[in-house]
């Protein structure tokens, strides 16, 4: 492997970790829109029960979310990345999985 594909597949991964961890900013806290346009137009955004396929039907489900206090401003909940890798062959295709954490931040009551 030559040190530019080395130092390219190490790029791309960062690209990739950035782009998870700045999905899970947005979701929490950010602009849907910029949210949304990190999901290529082909995006399937799974999750049990909701999942949600192409731009416009993942701008729906977060609108949903924000929209019943679910996510977002005022909702005391995070997003939280974990045990995050990345596969790439140096093509133009990678391979990224993940845990994604949702809290509910309580408060205590005395």
């Amino acid at each position: 492997m030559t040190d530019t594909l080395t130092a390219q597949r190490l790029v791309d991964e960062l690209d990739i970790r950035n782009l998870v961890a700045r999905l899970a900013q947005l979701a929490d806290m950010g602009d849907l829109n910029e949210y949304v346009s990190l999901f290529t137009e082909d995006a399937t955004w799974e999750m049990p029960g909701a999942p949600r396929r192409g731009q416009v039907d993942i701008m729906a489900g977060a609108e949903d979310r924000r929209s019943s206090g679910t996510t977002g401003p005022g909702s005391n909940t995070r997003h939280v990345i974990s045990t995050l890798s990345v596969q790439s062959d140096g093509s133009d295709e990678a391979i990224s999985d993940c845990y994604w954490l949702f809290y509910e931040i309580g408060r205590a009551h005395v």
